[in-house]
Parts: C-alpha cells; structure tokens; sequence
C-alpha cells in the first residue's frame, strides 16, 4: 500500500485512474487540481509549484518512483516511519517543499490520511530491492515468522493500478493478504 494523504477530489481521481509516479508535471498537476477545486488561491498554487522538491537537481532521484510498503503495519504506533506520510499532505515532492508553513496547515485540513492498496508488479521494482525482499523473506522463513515481514519499495510503473483506498486514523492496524 502507498501510505499518503488526499483530498476528496484526488480519492476519486486515483480510484478512475490509478496512482500516479512522481515528476514535476505530477506535482503542477495536483497544484492545478487543488486551485480547481477551491482548495487553494491562485498565489497558493504557484507557491506550491515553485517549490516542489523535484524541481531542486538534487532530488531529481525521486522522479519516476512511487512508494509502496508491503506486508503489516501497527499505524496506531508511533514508531511505524509512516506517520509523516499521514500526518502531512502531499507526500514528500509537496510537504518538504511547504514545511513549517500556513499552507501546509491548510491542506492538512482539507485532506484524509489514506493507504492506497495496489497490485505492483515485481517486474517494475528495481533488482536490488526484490533481492532485499528475498533476503527478509529466507531469514524469516528460518525463523517460521514471516507474517510479519515489512518491507518499503518503489515501482518505476507511469501508473499503478488501485485496488482500494482506506481511510486511516491512529487506531487503523492494516493487515494486507493475498
């Protein structure tokens, strides 16, 4: 599941049409969608644009990738590294670029935590993250505990198909199976 936090718009967007990779298009595109809606002013999005985080050569890594965690989470711990994912919208192309700001508050307000359920397909994740699962999954079958296996990796699909999308609060305990 991609752990995020979305508008009502966006839900259905997401719903019809899948999840979408990142890129700065991406990232304008959610910024138009929210000055669309009424979400946001015109000033408001062009702040958003200007300082999304793909736009900096330095992240120019995260393009093209979107995160997905795979297997169990407890997401009313504390401790899971998925609470800022919930907590703050637009994931990290948007919030880093809008940290600490009146604006970042006002899109937390108007959105939901979410965990969107997909199918990736194995053949759209980079090698050395399918042999890190490999690795994880011989360690705990050792063990006889692989129900409990987490493990974060990323597609490099344009889009991921969409499964479900499921509300989250701080006692939402997300058990996914087959």
């Amino acid at each position: 599941y991609h752990a995020t936090r979305l508008t009502n718009a966006e839900i259905v967007k997401i719903k019809n049409g899948g999840l979408i990779t990142s890129s700065k298009e991406n990232c304008y595109e959610r910024a138009d969608n929210l000055l669309l809606h009424g979400y946001i002013s015109k000033n408001e999005c062009d702040y958003i644009k200007s300082h999304c985080i793909l736009n900096v050569p330095l992240e120019a890594n995260r393009i093209g990738q979107i995160w997905f965690l795979a297997g169990s989470c407890d997401i009313s711990t504390k401790d899971t590294g998925l609470n800022n994912l919930y907590k703050d919208y637009g994931g990290e192309t948007i919030r880093n670029g809008i940290e600490n700001t009146p604006l970042l508050e006002k899109l937390n307000a108007i959105s939901k935590p979410c965990s969107v359920i997909s199918y990736v397909q194995l053949n759209t994740v980079p090698h050395y993250l399918i042999d890190t699962l490999a690795e994880k999954l011989l360690l705990k079958s050792n063990k006889r505990d692989i129900s409990k296996i987490s493990f974060e990796l990323y597609s490099k699909s344009k889009t991921i198909p969409v499964i479900d999308i499921i509300y989250v609060n701080e006692h939402t305990k997300l058990k996914i199976k087959k």
